[in-house]
């Protein structure tokens, strides 16, 4: 037998000169066993003849088609020419967990073009694509098929049974028929034609999520699912005080490591820290997803002696184990040099600080007089108790200076309402321009980082969960939190699951940003004045 397996065609320019060549490929399938030779193929043009060598092939005897092969249609009927099927690679996973999603294309025919391949809708998952696209052929009741298979990763978000839409493909057969199969060029004996786009859909899916254990969960437990190593370290271990010292820490392996975050570092006031972002890098060997992810905080020591910084914990969740993960580093020593913190001296400073005030409040008995007559009286006290005035200003903005220093958390209470307007703004003037992801990316970040503001919450390892629970360890209603909830799921099915927000669907989201924020705002208000 013989089958048409599409043709392709090529254009190179070298040094201004153009080739193009022109290749046309055929399946045969024996029919039986032997030695047998495939004839020269002849090519004419402009009086000239160009010829192919003699192809020997030698037929063995075959092996019988797996038992499970079925040809598509059903038993006895005719098998068809195209088809397509979606499958995952399990039907059961937990939150997190990679799902690997293959589309397959069978054809037994050429097209007049590329197929056209609608991907199915996967609500409620984390989607990456996994690259390249694998082809080969496979026999199916004695029919020979060509297999195009397009692989993507899913990551569940959400507990319990989630579907996978049905595929598209639509396509245009390319409806060359010849009396001789090996006629490439037509001559009289066939045509080539277009035969009209035909669509079919794939079966839809659904898998079942489980739920990640609550029983040995570790309280450095951030949401992260898959297979990680994990390294911390700092680059030096002694400084000077107000140097900085800047501690990396690396996690790597089999999983989503873009949603991997680590706990917040905790230290004294002896310490400032600044959070200096992470960096991400991700590979897809064999269509799995792994990557590295990495974390730098800058630490800087405000006083000098012998610290200890504390040991870094990273836990995840090993689906194969089902068992949760913990890597602790070593803690890291740490000698600063210069003064030593001591609050009897600072209390000191503001006394005395308080008697030369005092000193500059004795009353001083000045009498100016110009030209024979005396100045009056309130021009000579404004000019007295301007520089008292002037140094009190100053002694009074350092004093608040060192109370917002000491009381940070009420700082960045105060400046989340005035950021979150800000970021609010921002989202209203790119709400009909940007895209689906850029807009509800805009609408999260800018309602994430008020409530982290507000309750003083880590910048690192914000998630979902770790927010939803901050807003219930502080009594605020259940509908508030169930509104909080089902708001950001909107958000991160538009940022992640490719869902279309129509111009009603940015107007509501934005409304209910400014809606939760007022609400929530209130509640914090009213609990933390009690």
């Amino acid at each position: 037998r013989v089958y048409t397996a599409g043709s392709s065609q090529s254009v190179s320019i070298v040094n201004g000169r153009m080739t193009s060549s022109l290749q046309y490929n055929y399946i045969l399938t024996p029919r039986n066993k032997g030695s047998f030779r495939i004839g020269p193929v002849t090519v004419k043009q402009k009086g000239k003849e160009a010829s192919t060598t003699r192809i020997a092939i030698e037929v063995v005897e075959g092996k019988t088609p797996p038992a499970n092969s079925q040809r598509p249609g059903g038993a006895g009927s005719k098998a068809s020419e195209v088809f397509i099927r979606t499958k995952v690679d399990k039907n059961e996973a937990y939150v997190g967990e990679q799902i690997t999603l293959t589309f397959q294309l069978f054809s037994r025919i050429r097209f007049w073009a590329d197929p056209e391949y609608d991907p199915p809708s996967t609500i409620g998952f984390w989607k990456e694509d996994l690259p390249p696209q694998n082809s080969y052929y496979t026999d199916i009741k004695g029919d020979r098929y060509r297999v195009t298979e397009i692989k993507t990763a899913l990551f569940p978000t959400s507990a319990g049974p989630l579907g996978i839409g049905p595929a598209k493909l639509s396509y245009e057969p390319d409806a060359f028929r010849s009396g001789d199969p090996f006629d490439i060029f037509n001559r009289g004996r066939g045509a080539r034609n277009r035969s009209g786009k035909q669509t079919m859909h794939s079966d839809s899916l659904t898998v079942q999520v489980l739920p990640l254990p609550k029983e040995g969960r570790p309280p450095s437990f951030t949401g992260t699912v898959g297979k990680f190593q994990f390294q911390a370290s700092v680059d030096r271990n002694q400084v000077k005080a107000n140097e900085p010292v800047t501690l990396k820490v690396k996690i790597w392996g089999d999983g989503n490591v873009a949603t991997a975050t680590i706990p917040d570092l905790v230290l004294s006031e002896s310490f400032k820290v600044y959070d200096s972002g992470s960096n991400t890098s991700t590979t897809k060997p064999n269509y799995k997803l792994r990557g590295q992810k990495e974390y730098t905080r800058v630490i800087v020591p405000r006083f000098g002696g012998e610290y200890e910084l504390p040991a870094i914990s990273f836990s995840y969740f090993d689906p194969e184990k089902k068992e949760y993960v913990t890597h602790t580093s070593s803690t890291f020593p740490l000698v600063v040099e210069g003064p030593r913190n001591n609050p009897e001296l600072a209390q000191n400073e503001v006394e005395r600080m308080e008697e030369d005030l005092r000193f500059l409040k004795e009353p001083a008995t000045i009498e100016w007089k110009r030209n024979g007559s005396r100045v009056s009286g309130w021009l000579l006290v404004t000019a007295n108790a301007a520089p008292l005035l002037l140094l009190g200003g100053v002694f009074l903005a350092r004093v608040r200076r060192e109370r917002t220093g000491r009381d940070p958390v009420r700082a960045r209470a105060r400046r989340a309402d005035a950021s979150a307007r800000r970021a609010l703004a921002g989202a209203q003037k790119i709400r009909e321009t940007a895209g689906d992801k850029e807009f509800a990316g805009t609408l999260s970040q800018a309602l994430f980082h008020y409530l982290r503001d507000k309750m003083n919450l880590p910048v690192s390892g914000m998630t979902k969960r770790v927010l939803l629970s901050a807003l219930e360890s502080r009594s605020l209603p259940p509908e508030t939190v169930t509104n909080l909830a089902s708001w950001i799921d909107r958000c991160d099915r538009a940022r992640f699951a490719n869902e279309e927000l129509s111009p009603d669907d940015r107007r509501r989201l934005l409304e209910e940003a400014e809606e939760l924020i007022v609400t929530i705002g209130r509640s914090l208000h009213r609990r933390g004045s009690k």
